[in-house]
């Protein structure tokens, strides 16, 4: 995720209201594409992304400037998730073949290189993890943060990030052996 200017991020903070909408103009494609990774679904997708700017804009002025803004908006993102998960269970289907997420101006090129199949593979292998595995495999790879990021998002040191990527990708690399799917792409992708 591109971190905005810092004078955009300046005016926002300010309360310059033509700011803050450009700010979640910026924002809002990388939300909604980590809010729709984990729900798999868009109605409840826009609706957390929206929760999650609701909440963010209403602490905008507690905000640091100097910092990263998108790890803050996705730790937001992500506690609005685990809270919707602790009070609920998600109600998804994942074989709904009308679902697509928001895609990437800028795709990583593994990404571009991998066919539709095996995409369709490891995200099922995926949504087969426990949420927290989840959220770091989509944090790390779809969002492509840092493990410093990471760790901001989920308010857990760096060595517990690294720790929880090298298990959830074990645990990906099985799920997909497991099913017998996944070839060679989907291995190397897991790194297992």
């Amino acid at each position: 995720m591109k971190d905005p200017d810092s004078a955009l991020k300046q005016s926002a903070v300010a309360g310059d209201r033509v700011a803050v909408e450009r700010l979640f103009r910026e924002l809002y494609p990388s939300v909604y594409g980590f809010c729709f990774a984990m729900t798999r679904n868009r109605t409840e997708a826009e609706d957390l992304a929206q929760q999650t700017f609701l909440k963010a804009f209403a602490s905008l002025r507690q905000f640091r400037p100097a910092q990263p803004i998108g790890p803050w908006i996705l730790r937001i993102a992500h506690n609005l998730f685990i809270s919707q998960l602790r009070s609920r269970r998600p109600q998804t289907d994942l074989d709904d073949p009308g679902l697509e997420p928001l895609t990437s101006n800028d795709p990583m090129p593994e990404a571009a290189a991998i066919s539709q199949e095996t995409r369709e593979e490891v995200r099922r292998a995926l949504q087969s993890l426990a949420p927290p595995a989840q959220v770091v495999l989509v944090l790390r790879y779809q969002q492509r943060l840092s493990y410093e990021e990471i760790a901001a998002v989920i308010n857990r040191p760096v060595t517990t990030v690294t720790n929880r990527l090298f298990e959830a990708r074990r645990q990906l690399g099985r799920a997909l052996r497991q099913t017998g799917e996944g070839g060679t792409d989907a291995y190397e992708l897991v790194g297992s």
